[in-house]
């Protein structure tokens, strides 16, 4: 009788084995299924991003403020001495390479990505447009120098590889989108004599700066849609006190996919030169002290910044809100307050820390003394995008800041 069992218990035990087979193969395929079960539902991934004000090189206040043409040559030499003593291609490129590897972000926004170039003493091209098409060589193509020191050999692994990342190893960039904007160009003599030191040949010659907003991403992060606009409100500004210049400005964007999540990404700068109580612009309008990067913010709101996705507002705002305890004045809070009432908030550190400004503008000193408010943002409308840390980033190194603010650097979580 106890011989008829055994086959019933031999089933059992096989039957037992089987489900249990089977169930370490569903686990097996089904990895989200023990996941979920220990850890509940998956958060989400992250995304790396930062935006890096470069600085352009040189005040430009000098020329701006000239009371007429020939100072306004004068203080073009001023503003060429100072980008060459600020040294982007041999220093500060380096600098700045070195900070967004050691922040290793998906996506950085830039600014001030200026481009001096020189050529021949040509009066016309204050008037009928740039002309000179020679990079000066102690100027700088600041993205062109930047990309060569971000993507140059050096580090551990094979370069942009994921084994590169574990070990250490630079991880590779490229140019998604880039916007010129501010485009001009001022005859340089060697200090004094305004135009008429340049009747004598060889003593002038010409200096553009064209300056850029751009967007950078990661070897292996992938990109659509890029566009990039210029704002309807544009501050004016009279060069030597005749001579009416429009300050372009704009924006760049692009739509960044990552571990199969999408997010829209928008880099702008918003005007820093409307800090005068009455503020001429392009349209004809005045505007009060801040009241044009107010209007440029509001353009972000109604046209690049919508989308479909989740949005990220990355950028130098020239504008915060004195509940982070910033020294600011009324006029600065206006943007910042306009970009809060459209539904965006912020996604970084809150202040303090703050990250501006060095107070050189030749860079040279390296007192913090200025650092008392932050003008530079990583903001989001969408739920879907959450701040997890955070950090400033800047150097001060063979003699120079990398920037005359910090960059500011966000590990967001995308759900």
């Amino acid at each position: 009788m106890s011989h008829a069992h055994r086959p019933r218990q031999h089933g059992r035990i096989g039957m037992a084995l089987v489900l249990g087979l089977i169930t370490a193969l569903v686990l097996v395929l089904l990895p989200g299924a023990a996941e979920a079960k220990g850890k509940g539902k998956k958060v989400g991934h992250t995304l790396n991003v930062m935006t890096r004000n470069m600085y352009l090189g040189a005040d430009l206040n000098p020329a701006l403020q000239a009371s007429g043409i020939d100072g306004a040559v004068n203080a073009a030499y001023q503003i060429e001495q100072q980008v060459h003593a600020t040294k982007f291609p041999s220093v500060r490129a380096a600098l700045l390479a070195k900070e967004i590897q050691k922040q290793r972000p998906d996506v950085v926004g830039l600014q001030e990505a200026a481009w001096w170039r020189t050529g021949p003493y040509d009066l016309s091209a204050v008037t009928g447009g740039p002309k000179a098409t020679q990079t000066d060589p102690q100027g700088g193509d600041f993205l062109t120098d930047l990309m060569s020191a971000l993507n140059a050999k050096g580090g551990k692994g094979k370069k942009g590889t994921a084994s590169a990342a574990k070990k250490g190893g630079n991880v590779q960039y490229r140019i998604a989108v880039v916007k010129p904007e501010f485009d001009f160009e001022l005859p340089v003599n060697q200090g004094t004599g305004g135009l008429s030191a340049c009747g004598t040949p060889g003593v002038c010659h010409n200096e553009r700066l064209t300056m850029r907003d751009a967007i950078l991403v990661r070897k292996g992060v992938k990109t659509s849609n890029p566009t990039s606009g210029t704002f309807n409100t544009l501050l004016r500004v009279k060069v030597g006190g005749v001579l009416n210049v429009d300050v372009t400005r704009g924006w760049a964007a692009t739509d960044v996919k990552l571990h199969g999540r999408k997010v829209h990404v928008v880099d702008s700068h918003l005007e820093a030169f409307d800090g005068n109580s009455s503020n001429s612009s392009n349209t004809g309008q005045t505007y009060p002290k801040g009241g044009i990067r107010e209007a440029q913010a509001k353009e972000l709101l109604s046209g690049p910044a919508v989308s479909k996705l989740p949005t990220l507002l990355i950028g130098d705002f020239n504008s915060d809100v004195p509940a982070h305890g910033d020294q600011v004045t009324p006029g600065d809070t206006l943007a910042y307050q306009a970009l809060l009432n459209g539904g965006f908030s912020e996604r970084s550190l809150t202040p303090p820390p703050f990250g501006c400004c060095i107070q050189d503008p030749n860079l040279a000193n390296p007192s913090t003394a200025g650092i008392t408010h932050r003008v530079d943002h990583i903001m989001s409308n969408s739920k879907k995008i959450r701040f997890k840390k955070g950090a400033l980033t800047s150097t001060y190194a063979n003699g120079l800041w990398s920037s005359d603010h910090y960059g500011l650097a966000s590990q967001l979580l995308i759900k």
